[in-house]
């Protein structure tokens, strides 16, 4: 059980860190950017980290920890922007952005307090069930779409 809610935690932070970018990337490879595009990224900022940031702000972290937060994210983002500049295959991209993923997932459970890796744990469990609805909802809408069906999200 353990095991699967670091591997949940991985994964929203993986969606916290990496969609983000890969989100801007394919929007730079069109033609301009929409105006207000940047109003839209809400919570998530221009660095990404929304959700872990999201999650952190229940768990009324004290001052040493939220810094320490703070450079685990900041080392994250930096070894993120790292792979996705480098020359490696997506599925080498893929896997070393999970294990990164896993590492700062693991170094930020280690700064909490056992009552916070358990809040933080149901967060993050709650996060992954929102972002599974969230896909199955756009899925069935795409498919919809396809049919000639007008579908709202």
């Amino acid at each position: 059980m353990t095991k699967w809610l670091m591997t949940l935690g991985a994964a929203l932070l993986a969606v916290a860190l990496v969609v983000p970018a890969a989100a801007q990337d394919q929007g730079n490879k069109g033609a301009e950017k929409k105006p207000g595009a940047a109003a839209k990224k809400g919570a998530k900022g221009a660095k990404g980290g929304g959700k872990m940031k999201a999650v952190m702000a229940k768990l009324n972290l004290t001052a040493d920890q939220k810094s320490k937060i703070d450079l685990i994210l900041k080392e994250s983002r930096e070894e993120t922007k790292k792979l996705r500049a480098s020359n490696a295959t997506p599925e080498e991209k893929k896997a070393k952005g999970r294990e990164l993923r896993k590492q700062s997932t693991d170094k930020i459970m280690a700064v909490l307090t056992p009552e916070q890796q358990k809040l933080a744990k149901e967060e993050m469990k709650k996060n992954a069930a929102d972002a599974k609805g969230k896909a199955k909802a756009k899925k069935a809408a795409s498919k919809g779409a396809a049919k000639g069906e007008k579908t709202k999200l």
